[in-house]
Order: C-alpha cells, then sequence, then structure tokens
C-alpha cells in the first residue's frame, strides 16, 4: 500500500513543476511584450522622422513661394548724412550675401523657431544657433521666450547693423 505522505510528495512535486510551467511562460510572454513595445517605439520613431521630413518639405515649399511673392524691401529713412547712409546700406549688403543675410530675408515677414530656420537654410543645429546668438547679441533678432519652441524675430527692419 502507498503511504499517504509519498502521494503527498508527489502531489507536491507536480504541483511545483506546473508552477515553474507556468512562471517559465509569464517570463515568455513578458520578454515578448517588451519587444513588441520595443518594435512600436521604433516605428513611432520613424513616424516622427517621416512626419518631421514632411514638416520640413512643407516649411521648403512655403519658402519658395514665399521668396516669389517678397518685393524688394523699401526702406523709408529719415533725412541724415548722406555717409552715415552709405555705411548703413553697405553694411545691410554685407549681411544679406551670407546666411545672417539669408536669416534677415527669411525673418522679414514672420516669426520662426531655431528648427524651422534650420530647415529652411540647410545647416547644423550648432551653426544655426550660434547665428543666432550672434544675432541676437547683435541687436539684429530677438528671441521670444514666452513659449517653447523659442521664436525668433527682426526687432527692426530699419535697425539693420
Amino acid at each position: 500500500m502507498i503511504d499517504i505522505t509519498i502521494i503527498s510528495d508527489i502531489t507536491t512535486i507536480i504541483a511545483l513543476i506546473l508552477s515553474i510551467i507556468a512562471i517559465s511562460y509569464v517570463i515568455n510572454y513578458s520578454r515578448k511584450l517588451k519587444d513588441i513595445d520595443l518594435i512600436s517605439d521604433v516605428i513611432t520613431l520613424q513616424n516622427n522622422k517621416i512626419a518631421d521630413i514632411a514638416w520640413k518639405i512643407d516649411l521648403l515649399s512655403k519658402n519658395d513661394s514665399l521668396d516669389k511673392e517678397l518685393k524688394p524691401y523699401n526702406k523709408t529713412e529719415p533725412a541724415a548724412d548722406k555717409s552715415v547712409l552709405a555705411i548703413k546700406e553697405q553694411n545691410n549688403e554685407n549681411l544679406a550675401s551670407g546666411l545672417e543675410g539669408i536669416i534677415i530675408n527669411n525673418l522679414k515677414n514672420q516669426e520662426l523657431s531655431s528648427s524651422e530656420i534650420q530647415a529652411l537654410v540647410g545647416k547644423t543645429r550648432e551653426h544655426v544657433s550660434r547665428t543666432l546668438k550672434k544675432m541676437v547679441e547683435q541687436g539684429t533678432l530677438e528671441r521670444d521666450e514666452s513659449h517653447k519652441p523659442y521664436k525668433y524675430r527682426l526687432i527692426s527692419k530699419n535697425n539693420l547693423k
């Protein structure tokens, strides 16, 4: 005859084996859920990149249409010494030839964030940030920090150094 303690021990062993099998299924399922979360994160990042590219293309196409619509800026200076006006015009021409000039032209009719400006000029984030900081320090641009991302705007169209 089988002893009851042996039956109890066998039942305990079977329960332990079933518990181990159940735990292994839970661990495997948990790993699969983590893999699915990782795949979902990658898909989200890719969608964000696609949306960012589409946004940049849209911004560039808007910029192209704005460039076609923009008329040359006719500044009206108060009567002043001709030599002062000549120096200001020379400085304006120097600015218009580089990155600063491109930024100024894009900010004539609108406020833009640094990432929008970066998309328009095709330069690195660092390059654009350095240039924007310099232009703010020179008094050419003003940075609106009331909301994020910060927006940049010309202080005055007549105030170009």
